[in-house]
């Protein structure tokens, strides 16, 4: 009796036990690959198939554990195992089998059915001609479905009041558990009391779940595939059925729609009224693959279906729909809105974009896009906005100006968002980038010139923050190119050989757990900025030509027109060109990263534009080409706006790089009269100004008629003030308290001395002296570039200062008039003309300063005004004298009407400029102060986002919001102790009331985590305990608080540990600190079902408890020995939940558990099953983590259990055998086995064949993704290790030197066949890189320069030539068919065909110098070599004659292998 025979007596017989039966079934399942292979597969078919129906034809069952459905589950994975291809053996019983399978899908539990309908699919995908005739069988069965949908639908989510069932979690109700149950909060039990074991539930009917439901869209669409000819297929019909159930809507969501609407607010998630919250995931996912088929049909019967007057009149509803499926999609489904923004997209790539014009707004709603869940918001929402973006970019010239606005908002703050990766960022700038055009085109000149320079900013900010993020750039690059050197895994434990060294940037991601690994990326934060920079250089100069199309300033005419109007830009506000002055400081000191591998000291720059000048006269080509660019940019700003942007810079770059005249030729000339213009009026001013003082201090001393007479007589029309002081001889005097003394002591004296003063006047000060100061400047640049209507008008407005001279005013109205002037003139000539100049002499004026502009503080030019005069160092007097009056400014603020918003912003500015004097301080301890910059910038931010600021408020706004976080951070710094109102601020920064900016992250790092204070942590630390157990705090506090202040704190305080030597040093995780956390974290329960819905956000704060709890796991392990059950049943809680992150992010936890504490055995196996089963691509930087972090520990397993069912490759191998048709649950697995060889060497057996028949699965040729041609590399990397282990054992055993000690003696030799088709999968692989190996002769060093071989390259070759030595695999036949088939039909004039020939002669070479002898055996081989000849390439050629060297071996050229053979002469 053959084997098939004695299986199919025991699987038939009547007698045998079902218990036996089910055992038969498994093992053939777990060797299925040995009976589908050669002519076998045959026989087996015949005995055992006719068995599986028979045995599947049987009455269902719904008790999962009953050993009933473990036969018949068994029996269908043997099936969907089967190879089904066509011709094949499998075609004989095509027909029965589906028949069997769809009667199965009607009547059987939710798990087979869910089962039947993948091999169903599978069948049809690979049996077209045999099921060519059997349509109506598919259509029966999802016309029933369908109904079913409907039905099933009003049953479920209608009529059921609401059950307690936390929302996102996988357990059942009765496996909860509560706050005082041993398993959730009592450290009293102990550890192997933990109970893994759920209740037995019956499983669901097929035709009342979802989840096979839910399959219905995707059978229709593989029905389409195989008969899309097909006369049968109604495509109306189908349509329809797509319709109606796109059309469902439960009840108690519409209800939560309606009353949302009502309020004038949105709903989004599930509403608490929905009683089975699993149904209504598998609902929605239901309508979404709906979704996805209509998608389908339109891309294959597009024209068919805009015939239908129905579906035309339906694309109007389509995208109401969509929003709302995007609002109702559960948190936790993250795959469901995966597969939705998919088919969003397939439906925007066709001619139907602008039915969703209307929806722009909401597709910009964060809460709808994204939802609240953390997987979609950690790993999807580059998906998600860039979807969106190709919207936006095909309809932006349609936009209406509110969605215009929005867009640009949105996409500022992604622009800002470094956590999904530089092409999330790129994208983001690319659509800003993109949307000027259209913005510059609004009707609204101001609003469009704001949306042009709210861009400008957002790219200022980005560059700014790449720059601050320079050093932790070059850092990690380094890093990451070592990394990607070092092939060995990754060790996740504590060393102390390997000190963490977290700085300004990473201390806040220092958490262990990684949603992302970089390495699998192939990050390097360097090149990935270059490239950012790039892309935003490259069309930033359009902003700048189209802000001349939105200039809303003084009409522009012949008469008034700025020189080089024409070809630049002009008319920025003092806002505008603090933008301007960002973008620009910041773009030039980007540069540096193109010096990361140049030494420090060798930097030759002192200031951004002498760098620009170093790098533009001697840098390489990677850096001229944005250089220039750039440069372009700077000189499309008008001269004066360049001036007045590098002013202070100027002086030093030119004299160390004159070539900087060169580069900038009009604004250096421009530069050299302001200096000359300056010099003129700094002589001048000095002399009026010590002419008032001395008219003063004499008249005092001497009486009032004699003093003035001497000053008349001593200075003359014409003649230069400077002499006429030198010879009074009069020191500086405080002018301020000589006018007050005299007024107070004589007051007949002043009154007189105040005529006089009058009379006398900045007849000394007339006009012939502005003449003199503004003639020859004006007489010298009359040739000159620069424009000759800014000095007239700059002339009329000095002609102002000296009618204050002269009119008899007193001081008050004289100041108002210099000032106006003084404002009148700086907006013409510059803002860095006079300021410098004339701020120390207001500072003898400070209180008549103060007063006037104080008054007019309600004007946005006067407010700014005093807050420049503010920050100026030399303004102490006029500082002084604010700092005593700083109530007037919130007194008065209460009264201002209309001028309300502009009085707020003014004084958030004036109060600004003092903040940054440290001795101006004592101000801001006034809580009355606080209080009211708190309720202003609440304000401020609300009228901000609500979009109800005039124009010309708005930048001014932003502004005053950053300046509002920089006061706020400087009263902390000032008072560290004021934790109330730290956290205070906190609060409304995490809820969105203030926008978070970097000053606030830097301030935490310097003043909080970086603190000395051991006791200021402890205090930080707890207080974040106690806001995170408070029930009234937001979840989004929560988060904050965790993140970037408890987490790094423990962070910096394993920095400080590891530095020290002394084991005695204070603590911060102290037994207060662990018990606090143990309380407040992980003794609490998930809590009450329903707080999750009113809780946005909590996934976030579940996600940072879990960090901490990794971070103490990790490096403090020691201390949290007693309290580890309650650790482990956190994480096994969080595990439960269906949000893929979180779960994966607990598995780690508990991974860190288990390879820290002594687990009980059925933990560490439920774990290491569970993350092998983890098939989400978003998980898989969570998974790998957590299994080298167990693997250690897998080898007691082996005997941990008497007869163990289970050991450790099981679990493996079920996997790959079960789901080998699904590459993403295979691709955990495969990483797993190539990270330890050894771990499975003995059990080798079971997976080499696995490894093989996966190769072009994972990595289809000839263009797999990076990642994918990594992991097949090492898949056959780990087939050479195990046999050269078995080789070098058997040698090494032949000698009595063991290398290996091997329990297991007996070898297992791989069949021929495998290796043949490793061999041959080798040979394409290698042909199908993109580089080739470099050449050694002389004649090749032109072609190597330019081609620098990759580490799959060289790897894959000496795996070749291993492989193919004699004493391991130099029997096995090569096959170049595919090779030789891809290049004839290739282009021999392309560079990719080059690249595939050039690989194939490497490989020939490996052949001809490892196996000579075969050359004269394969004719494809010699095809190869006459192609090769009849090339004009000349790197080919070279090939064809060069040596190669392959790690270190030496090959000879093919020419000479071929001569010895005599192949050719």
């Amino acid at each position: 009796m053959s084997t098939f025979d004695l299986l199919a007596e025991q699987l038939s017989s009547a007698n045998s036990d079902v218990n036996i039966r089910s055992e038969v079934a498994t093992q053939l399942s777990d060797n299925i690959e040995h009976y589908v292979s050669g002519p076998t597969y045959t026989e087996f078919l015949k005995k055992l198939v006719p068995i599986f129906i028979n045995c599947l034809k049987g009455p269902p069952v719904f008790i999962g554990t009953s050993l009933e459905q473990k036969l018949r589950i068994c029996i269908l994975t043997i099936l969907y195992q089967l190879p089904k291809n066509s011709p094949g053996p499998f075609e004989l019983y095509t027909e029965d089998v589906v028949n069997l399978l769809i009667s199965l899908v009607r009547i059987d539990n939710e798990e087979n059915a869910s089962l039947c309908i993948k091999i169903i699919i599978d069948i049809m995908r690979h049996q077209t001609k045999v099921l060519g005739d059997k349509l109506q069988p598919f259509l029966a069965l999802t016309d029933y479905m369908f109904d079913q949908i409907n039905l099933v639908a009003r049953d479920q989510l209608d009529n059921q009041a609401p059950h307690n069932s936390t929302p996102g979690m996988s357990l059942p109700e009765s496996s909860q558990t509560s706050d005082n149950s041993p398993q959730s909060g009592s450290s009293t039990a102990s550890i192997s009391d933990i109970d893994l074991e759920q209740p037995t539930l019956p499983l669901p009917k097929a035709m009342a779940s979802f989840k096979v439901l839910g399959e219905c869209p995707i059978i229709v669409q593989s029905i389409f595939k195989v008969y899309q000819s097909s006369d049968s297929l109604d495509i109306n019909l189908i349509f329809l059925r797509i319709k109606s159930i796109l059309l469902l809507q439960a009840k108690p969501q519409e209800q939560a729609h309606s009353a949302a609407a009502t309020n004038g607010t949105i709903f989004t998630g599930v509403s608490p009224n929905i009683g089975n919250r699993r149904a209504f995931g598998g609902f929605i996912g239901t309508q979404v693959k709906a979704l996805s088929l209509l998608a389908y049909l339109l891309r294959i019967s597009e024209e068919q279906l805009t015939k239908l007057t129905e579906f035309n009149d339906f694309l109007q509803t389509l995208p109401d729909i969509v929003i709302r499926l995007l609002k109702d999609c559960p948190r936790e489904k993250s795959a469901v809105r995966k597969e939705l923004w998919i088919a969003i997209r397939s439906i925007v790539n066709f001619n139907f974009r602008r039915i969703f014009l209307k929806q722009i707004d909401e597709l910009l709603d964060e809460r709808i896009l994204l939802g609240d869940g953390l997987t979609v918001y950690e790993a999807q929402r580059p998906l998600a906005y860039s979807m969106l973006a190709d919207l936006i970019h095909h309809v932006r010239d349609a936009l209406e100006p509110p969605q215009i606005r929005k867009t640009v908002e949105v996409y500022i703050k992604n622009l800002q968002d470094n956590s999904p990766g530089t092409s999330f960022q790129t994208m983001s700038a690319k659509l800003l980038l993109n949307m000027a055009e259209c913005i510059a085109k609004m009707p609204n000149k101001a609003d469009a010139r704001h949306y042009l320079i709210m861009i400008l900013n957002a790219i200022g900010d980005k560059f700014t923050a790449m720059n601050r993020e320079y050093p932790n750039a070059v850092k990690l690059s380094k890093l990451y190119v070592q990394q990607s050197v070092d092939t060995s895994p990754d060790n996740y434990l504590a060393h102390k050989e390997q000190l963490p060294d977290w700085d300004e940037i990473d201390i806040f991601t220092a958490t262990p757990i990684k949603t992302s690994n970089p390495r699998d990326r192939g990050a390097d934060p360097v090149a990935d900025n270059k490239f950012l920079f790039k892309a935003i250089i490259k069309d930033l100069k359009n902003i700048f030509d189209l802000l001349k199309a939105c200039y809303v300033g003084s009409p522009i005419g012949p008469t008034n027109a700025p020189a080089h109007g024409e070809d630049t830009s002009y008319g920025f506000t003092t806002e505008e060109i603090q933008v301007i002055r960002k973008l620009s400081h910041a773009g030039a000191n980007f540069f540096r990263y193109y010096e990361s591998d140049k030494p420090a000291a060798k930097l030759p720059y002192t200031n951004d534009l002498e760098l620009i000048a170093n790098h533009y006269i001697s840098g390489t080509k990677e850096e001229k080409d944005p250089l220039k660019e750039f440069v372009a940019i700077l000189l499309c700003f008008h001269p004066t706006t360049l001036l007045e942007i590098f002013y202070d810079q100027i002086a030093t770059a030119l004299d160390r790089v004159p070539q900087l005249q060169e580069i900038f030729p009009t604004p250096i000339q421009q530069y050299k009269q302001m200096i000359h213009c300056n010099r003129f009026f700094n002589i001048h001013a000095k002399g009026w100004f010590y002419l008032l003082l001395c008219s003063f201090r004499v008249a005092q001393r001497d009486g009032l008629g004699r003093p003035f007479q001497k000053i008349s007589f001593a200075v003359k029309p014409g003649l230069s003030m400077e002499p006429s002081v030198k010879m009074i001889h009069v020191k500086e005097l405080d002018l301020e308290k000589g006018l007050l003394r005299t007024q107070n002591s004589r007051p007949a004296l002043y009154n007189r001395l105040i005529r006089c003063f009058q009379k006398i006047l900045f007849t000394v000060w007339s006009s012939s002296s502005i003449k003199r100061y503004f003639n020859p400047t004006y007489d010298e640049t009359r040739n000159s570039p620069y424009q000759h209507e800014q000095f007239r008008g700059s002339s009329r407005s000095c002609q102002k200062i000296d009618f204050a001279a002269r009119s008899g005013l007193i001081m008050e109205p004289s100041v108002k008039i210099v000032i106006d002037a003084v404002i009148d003139v700086e907006e013409r000539v510059g803002r860095t003309t006079f300021q410098t100049i004339l701020n120390k002499h207001r500072n003898y004026f400070p209180r008549e300063v103060f007063s006037f502009l104080v008054g007019k503080i309600g004007q946005q030019k006067y407010g700014r005004f005093l807050a420049q005069i503010l920050e100026h160092p030399d303004s102490g007097p006029v500082r002084k004298v604010v700092v005593e009056n700083i109530e007037v400014l919130i007194r008065s603020s209460e009264d201002m009407g209309a001028e309300k918003d502009i009085w707020a912003i003014n004084s958030i500015h004036v109060m600004h400029s003092l903040c940054k004097f440290e001795g101006d301080r004592e101000w801001m301890g006034e809580n009355d102060i606080i209080t009211w910059l708190n309720k202003s910038g609440k304000n401020i931010a609300a009228d901000l986002r609500a979009n109800t600021l005039p124009p010309h408020l708005r930048l001014a706004a932003e502004q005053a919001i950053e300046q509002l976080m920089v006061i706020f951070i400087k009263f902390m710094e000032y008072y560290p102790t004021a934790l109330d109102a730290l956290f205070s601020f906190i609060e409304s920064v995490a809820n969105g009331e203030f926008r978070q900016t970097r000053p606030l992250l830097q301030y935490i790092y310097y003043y909080i985590i970086c603190n000395d204070s051991i006791e200021f942590w402890k205090t930080i630390v707890m207080r974040g305990l106690e806001v995170y157990a408070s029930k009234s705090t937001s979840q989004r506090t929560k988060t904050f608080l965790l993140h970037n202040i408890v987490n790094p704190i423990v962070a910096r305080d394993v920095m400080r540990i590891s530095k020290q030597e002394s084991p005695k040093s204070p603590r911060l995780v102290d037994k207060a600190v662990i018990e606090s956390i143990h309380t407040k974290i992980w003794k609490v329960s998930l809590g009450d079902p329903n707080d999750d819905l009113t809780q946005p956000g909590i996934d976030h704060t579940r996600m940072e408890a879990l960090q901490l709890t990794a971070m103490l796991v990790k490096y403090h392990h020691s201390i949290l020995y007693d309290m580890r059950q309650d650790i482990i049943n956190f994480g096994l809680a969080y595990s439960c939940l269906e949000d893929i992150i979180i779960k994966g992010a607990a598995n780690v936890v508990i991974s860190y558990c288990i390879a820290h504490f002594e687990i009980p055995v059925k933990i560490t196996q439920q774990v290491y099953t569970s993350l092998l089963e983890s098939s989400y691509g978003e998980s898989r930087a969570l998974v790998m983590p957590a299994l080298e972090l167990i693997a250690p520990v897998l080898p007691n397993l082996c005997n941990a259990v008497p007869d163990d069912r289970n050991p450790i490759w099981a679990a493996p191998r079920r996997i790959l055998t079960e789901e080998m048709q699904d590459v993403q649950q295979t691709i955990v697995v495969f990483c797993f086995l190539v990270k330890h060889a050894d771990l499975f060497y003995e059990n080798r057996d079971k997976f080499i064949i696995l490894i093989v028949k996966s190769l072009r699965a994972i990595a289809q040729l000839p263009n797999p993704s990076n990642q994918s041609k990594q992991l097949v590399l090492q898949m056959m990397t780990l087939v050479w290790q195990w046999e050269q282990r078995r080789v070098e054992g058997r040698k090494y055993l032949s000698t009595e030197k063991c290398k290996f000690e091997d329990s297991n003696t007996s070898e297992y030799n791989i069949p021929t066949w495998a290796r043949a088709e490793m061999i041959n999968y080798l040979a394409e692989f290698t042909v199908s890189l993109r580089r080739y190996l470099p050449l050694l002769s002389a004649d090749a060093k032109a072609a190597n320069a330019s081609n620098q071989p990759s580490a799959e390259m060289i790897n894959s070759m000496s795996l070749l030539h291993s492989l193919l030595h004699p004493q391991y695999w130099g029997d096995v036949d090569i096959d170049l068919s595919n090779i030789i088939e891809i290049l004839l039909v290739g282009d021999p004039t392309d560079d990719k065909w080059v690249n595939s020939m050039m690989n194939a002669l490497q490989v020939a070479r490996i052949i001809a110098n490892v196996k000579p002898h075969i050359l004269k055996s394969m004719p494809l081989l010699e095809k190869l070599l006459e192609m090769s000849q009849k090339s004009d390439n000349s790197e080919i050629c070279v090939c064809l004659y060069d040596e190669a060297d392959i790690n270190g071996l030496k090959m000879k050229s093919l020419w000479s292998v071929g001569v010895n053979l005599e192949l050719w002469r």
